[in-house]
């Protein structure tokens, strides 16, 4: 917001001391200064409601693609319809873990390739997780034995065998045993997308870093508005309209479900 207003104010300045340069007539540099902002801002304004009716039309119904980051690495990401956060883990499609090699290869400057066909790309830090508390109590329910701590699951996330250490690690400091985590993982083997999820490291990670991303993005929307403003989240192409969100991040928050 500081850095729009700046800018905004230098403009106005520059605009007036020009005309004043040219005319040397007070009274012309008012008119035609004011005269000249309102045209300015008003071509301004109907570039950025195009550019705003466009992500609000296109951003919540087609498929975006998150990344997630940790240490400047690509360390997992996956296809999500819009911004819905409902279902995780059905129907979205993991960045497989041949992809994560190539995609790292300065990805910086590879940005519209990660992207492909995608609307969107979103760039998160996986530090943002640490931030997370899961307290719902469906979800508490039905996922006891995952990690619903944001630190504990970054802990998890940072392992080189992350699945290793989850069953082996994780799990006994939670008090299951050996033959829990038996029938534990039984019963992932004998659900579709949960042995999606739990096939390799990379996919456990990815859904790990979502749910705690999707946790953030329903129970503290302003950490997670606050981290898009501090370049945390990061949005793929960004366009004058996203320009002015991160300048003003409250208008992001209708795009959040």
């Amino acid at each position: 917001m500081a850095l729009f207003l700046t800018v905004l104010i230098v403009v106005i300045i520059l605009v007036f001391l020009i005309l004043f340069m040219s005319t040397r007539h007070l009274l012309k540099t008012i008119f035609f200064g004011f005269l000249i902002i309102i045209v300015l801002l008003g071509i301004f304004g109907f570039i950025i409601y195009n550019d705003f009716k466009e992500l609000i039309n296109n951003l919540p119904t087609r498929e975006n693609k998150l990344v997630f980051v940790l240490d400047d690495k690509i360390i997992g990401g996956l296809t999500l319809n819009g911004l819905d956060f409902q279902d995780l883990g059905k129907n979205n499609v993991m960045i497989k873990s041949n992809e994560l090699k190539e995609l790292n290869n300065n990805y910086h400057k590879n940005l519209n390739l990660i992207k492909g066909d995608n609307y969107k790309l979103f760039i998160i830090d996986s530090k943002i997780i640490e931030e997370s508390q899961i307290k719902d109590e469906e979800f508490v329910k039905n996922n006891n034995n995952l990690p619903l701590n944001g630190k504990e699951a970054l802990t998890i996330i940072r392992q080189d065998e992350s699945l290793n250490y989850y069953y082996e690690q994780y799990l006994p400091s939670k008090g299951v045993d050996k033959k829990e985590v038996l029938t534990l993982k039984n019963e992932i083997k004998k659900n579709k997308d949960m042995a999606v999820i739990f096939e390799n490291d990379d996919n456990f990670r990815s859904f790990l870093l979502l749910i705690h991303s999707a946790n953030l993005a329903k129970t503290n929307t302003k950490f997670l508005i606050d981290s898009f403003s501090d370049d945390k989240i990061k949005i793929h192409p960004e366009t004058l309209g996203i320009k002015l969100v991160k300048e003003i991040p409250i208008l992001i928050s209708g795009f959040i479900e």
